[in-house]
């Protein structure tokens, strides 16, 4: 069960500010990326989450291995209600049904060495993997990985 710390609990909900969605905003110190800035504080006796620290104070241990998310998709949202447990995969599943996530495709990756253009000539050739690999300046495994659809799926 949740540590009931009255200091740590005060000190948490000092630094909030409640909005009409329901989410509870952090407004103490953030961490993170530009685009995502997650709040922090001191929670017994050590950095933390807000978010964590918010979900072991109302909510209860986090265990072993998991992580605290957001269902309101608000990092700095720090309110009980709005966060849940679970593992990266979870996260990463809630990311895409939410559709938050881009995934650059084929050409527009910024580690793309083909064209889709020409992803579909080295799909409809019927040269070798070697002969392929040569002419586009790639290794064969990529070659292959094209052929398999390993790489660049997106392409059709």
């Amino acid at each position: 069960m949740a540590r009931w710390n009255t200091t740590e609990r005060e000190r948490l909900l000092a630094k909030i500010e409640k909005q009409d969605d329901g989410c509870w905003i952090w407004t103490g110190c953030l961490r993170g990326t530009k685009t995502h800035r997650y709040g922090c504080m001191r929670y017994r006796g050590k950095s933390e989450g807000a978010h964590r620290a918010s979900y072991m104070e109302f909510i209860g241990e986090i265990p072993e291995g998991l992580n605290v998310l957001h269902s309101c998709d608000n990092p700095k949202c720090v309110n009980p209600e709005h966060l849940f447990v679970g593992t990266d995969h979870d996260n990463m599943k809630d990311m895409a049904a939410k559709g938050r996530h881009f995934y650059p495709l084929a050409e527009t990756h910024h580690r793309a060495k083909l064209k889709n253009d020409e992803v579909r000539a080295i799909r409809a050739s019927v040269q070798s993997h070697n002969q392929l690999a040569r002419a586009y300046g790639v290794t064969k495994r990529t070659i292959i990985n094209v052929r398999q659809r390993k790489v660049y799926a997106s392409v059709t």
